[in-house]
């Protein structure tokens, strides 16, 4: 089982590196993009926003504000979002990739603004999310397309349905726009009829994905189920190969690559199938996230990312423990968190590096409320604020104490 003196020490080493005067904020991330919520600042901030949040901690929360202000200030540098060298380019990316591009530096500006009661800056923060998200783009992926600002209107509405009613209906009417074009172009014009070979099938860039986004629209807004959506997900469940007893999906419709990441493989479909299983009452749906998991436990991937590896893999076991309380997830999330901590990684991003591998480490603390930053909905729905009123002055004035020690 994950010793928990080992756990505390690599969280407090990366809060360490992390400070207000720590050597991150000093000397910069060595890795590129340095700006983006995947690779960059942006994320190191989501991180340190979620671990304030769960640990109750307003210094945590003070210290994801200095990173994402610092973030912000970086935003016009060459490598805030590209990097040819692993093809991070304008036209792989696109323009409105909340992974990957501004619209979710600014999310995650919007969210730290809400949490500690700012409302201004929240303000400031949604409305310029709210503008990029009308940038075109033919892409409806949830990593570089228009699923992942419909996840992100989403999640805002969550964040702003107590605290700011008017933001939250721009948010809520242009969420609607979203997943209008993404109902006409998916599930009444394509339906995923046709079967092209080479189509992406996972949560990333594929179906998966987009089916994920949608189910969390559905739940979060309330707005009734299309039903090209039912078709759409039973189509998806019969590309399910067995395996033993799990089931994988091929990475791209016709392949016979099969990953077990979340981002084109196994672990990506036991998060969709747990959600559509919950929103649909069809525990059909429930076995096959659970057959999708014990394939993603088979493979086993060392590599440490949320992305594709095994923090990935972590809480897709952690989905189906909150779910079953089958301590047998539990234990299978630790294991995955033990392998990526044993890998020597420099990168401190949240989808490939050490971010990443400390909310899940955190999140194995409680696991019964455990959730991924921008991928899943917040057990409280985001909107219990972990600065209690009078709180925020103090918490201000112990940033230049703690956080720059």
């Amino acid at each position: 089982m994950l010793n928990d003196r080992t756990r505390k020490r690599y969280i407090s080493a990366f809060l360490r590196d992390c400070a207000a005067r720590g050597r991150l904020l000093r000397s910069g991330l060595s890795f590129g993009p340095i700006c983006s919520v995947n690779c960059g600042g942006a994320g190191i901030a989501l991180a340190l926003c979620k671990l304030g949040c769960d640990q109750g901690d307003p210094q945590l929360l003070s210290l994801a504000e200095i990173w994402i202000t610092h973030t912000v200030k970086t935003l016009d540098e060459p490598e805030a979002f590209y990097d040819p060298e692993h093809d991070f380019t304008e036209a792989t990316l696109g323009k409105v990739s909340i992974l990957h591009k501004e619209p979710g530096v600014r999310w995650v500006q919007a969210a730290i603004a809400r949490k500690l009661r700012k409302r201004r800056d929240c303000r400031s923060a949604v409305n310029a999310f709210l503008r990029l998200s009308k940038l075109p783009s033919p892409k409806y992926e949830f990593s570089f397309g228009k699923g992942g600002l419909l996840v992100g209107c989403a999640l805002l509405i969550d964040l702003l349905a107590d605290f700011d009613a008017e933001l939250c209906d721009a948010v809520r009417n242009r969420g609607q726009q979203l997943y209008r074009q993404m109902v006409r172009r998916i599930l009444e014009q394509h339906r995923f009829d046709s079967q092209p070979s080479g189509e992406f099938l996972g949560a990333a860039h594929g179906r998966a994905g987009i089916l994920h986004s949608l189910l969390i629209w559905y739940e979060i807004s309330g707005s009734e189920i299309h039903p090209g959506l039912l078709k759409a997900l039973k189509k998806l469940a019969a590309l399910a190969k067995e395996t033993g007893s799990g089931a994988r999906w091929p990475r791209l419709l016709g392949g016979d690559q099969y990953w077990s990441g979340w981002c084109n493989g196994s672990a990506g479909f036991v998060l969709l199938f747990s959600l559509a299983s919950r929103m649909l009452s069809d525990p059909s749906y429930f076995t096959l996230a659970a057959a999708a998991a014990e394939h993603t436990w088979r493979v086993r991937n060392p590599s440490p990312s949320l992305c594709c590896g095994a923090t990935g893999d972590g809480y897709a076991y952690l989905n189906l423990y909150r779910a079953t309380g089958n301590k047998l997830w539990l234990q299978r999330a630790g294991r995955s968190a033990e392998v990526a901590m044993n890998v020597d990684r420099h990168n401190y991003s949240l989808f490939v590096g050490k971010a990443g591998v400390v909310v899940l480490l955190s999140d194995l603390e409680r696991p019964e409320s455990a959730w991924i930053p921008l991928l899943e909905r917040e057990p409280t729905g985001g909107r219990v604020a972990s600065v209690a009123p009078g709180k925020e002055k103090e918490a201000n004035g112990a940033r230049n104490r703690r956080l720059s020690r």
